[in-house]
């Protein structure tokens, strides 16, 4: 890929803004730009005119095993995986990461190796970085399809709108604290209701209209 190239571990920049307090740092680290990068080893990065390309490996010194939680600090070898990142500048990015297996030491687990996951960054069987798959998952919640693919592309971000509708269904219910203290009831279809329907929200409908005159006699 054609671009500028820097060299590894060249994460510092030469320059350091001023602070609001009129003190300025001796310099700006790579994590400090981007802190889901913190535990990454950064080797390479390629910054070509339609995309940023990063080259890093995650040596982790111990891992928990996703199925028994049990921690091992055994290496079974390595593997590559490519992870979809948040743009910069308007700039898709794209993450070269190699990763380390691990020996679960663990007996009675049906696991024999795990691959690890770089902390804020990774998770299991997703090709996107967790902070890309937050934005999207929040853009497809309140845009849904079309319309968040939409907003997606002009951030930077290419993505189906299928894709989106999927990461709304793989969202977790919300909590609900109570149930609710107001029904609306649609009076314009009320004869279409079901007698036992019709009985319950007649009545919900009269108790709810006699609590909000004792309302209004209390506070007059």
């Amino acid at each position: 890929m054609s671009g500028a190239s820097l060299p590894p571990q060249c994460a510092t920049c030469p320059t350091s803004p001023a602070i609001a307090d009129g003190t300025a740092g001796e310099g700006a680290e790579l994590s400090d730009l981007l802190p889901h990068l913190r535990d990454l080893i950064v080797e390479k990065i390629d910054c070509a005119r339609l995309a940023v390309v990063i080259w890093a490996r995650c040596w982790p010194a111990q891992a928990a095993c996703p199925a028994c939680g049990a921690w091992s600090s055994r290496v079974h070898g390595s593997y590559g995986r490519q992870v979809r990142d948040l743009p910069i500048g308007g700039r898709p990015v794209l993450i070269h990461l190699t990763m380390r297996r691990f020996v679960c030491t663990n007996m009675a687990c049906t696991k024999v190796t795990f691959a690890g996951q770089a902390d804020g960054l990774t998770a299991r069987y997703q090709r996107w970085s967790v902070p890309l798959a937050g934005l999207l998952s929040q853009v497809a919640l309140e845009l849904a399809g079309r319309a968040g693919t939409r907003l997606a592309r002009a951030l930077g971000i290419a993505v189906h709108r299928g894709t989106l509708l999927r990461l709304v269904l793989d969202l977790p219910e919300p909590a609900i604290a109570s149930a609710p203290e107001v029904l609306g009831v649609d009076l314009s279809r009320f004869c279409d209701y079901p007698d036992c329907w019709r009985a319950a929200a007649a009545d919900a409908v009269v108790a709810g209209v006699r609590e909000a005159a004792r309302g209004r006699a209390r506070s007059g």
